[in-house]
């Protein structure tokens, strides 16, 4: 009897610790986009497109200005422009580059996502720094295909220069907490 009071213990200790840690944050999920990701309770969510969601601090908040964004993109195989993901990100540099100043790209690297199943997703990181409309902002990029290379993710964490720091922690568990499926 003592052990199965002592088991029953446990497990009720073990589930109000998985409910505590993960009460700040609320769960998007579109099996149509294929994943799911926590985002903060103090943070909201748009989605611009049906192929777009994008996740800041609420209004009139200083986290406002800060985002993480995931933006599906086609690959080839599913009528894009894109046959692999080094292409796609020649791009999204060269995006940058024409569109903002000061435009300063480092730390590329590649970036393993592994999925529930064990699956491993082989993708590419780096930062981009760049001026817009006079603001400084810092980027973290991150692209990573779907098993098969149907679908390319564009996960982004973007913040004005000095505010970056101050919701990395943030951005960094979302990442943590996005699960491809």
């Amino acid at each position: 009897m003592i052990k199965k009071i002592a088991f029953v213990f446990l497990v009720v200790f073990l589930l109000s610790e998985v409910v505590s840690s993960s009460s700040s944050y609320n769960v998007f999920r579109d099996k149509g986009l294929g994943y799911q990701i926590g985002y903060s309770v103090d943070w909201i969510y748009e989605k611009p497109s049906n192929y777009q969601i994008v996740f800041s601090g609420k209004k009139d908040t200083p986290a406002y200005y800060s985002t993480v964004s995931i933006q599906n993109i086609a690959s080839k195989k599913t009528g894009g422009k894109y046959e692999s993901i080094s292409p796609l990100i020649n791009v999204l540099k060269n995006q940058f580059k024409t569109s903002a100043k000061n435009t300063k790209i480092y730390n590329e690297k590649t970036f393993i996502y592994t999925m529930k199943n064990g699956i491993k997703l082989t993708g590419r990181e780096f930062i981009i720094e760049y001026t817009r409309q006079g603001e400084n902002f810092k980027q973290w990029e991150i692209v990573v295909p779907r098993v098969g290379e149907e679908i390319f993710y564009v996960w982004a964490y973007t913040s004005p220069v000095d505010q970056y720091n101050t919701w990395f922690n943030i951005a960094k568990e979302m990442l943590n907490l996005w699960v491809i499926f």
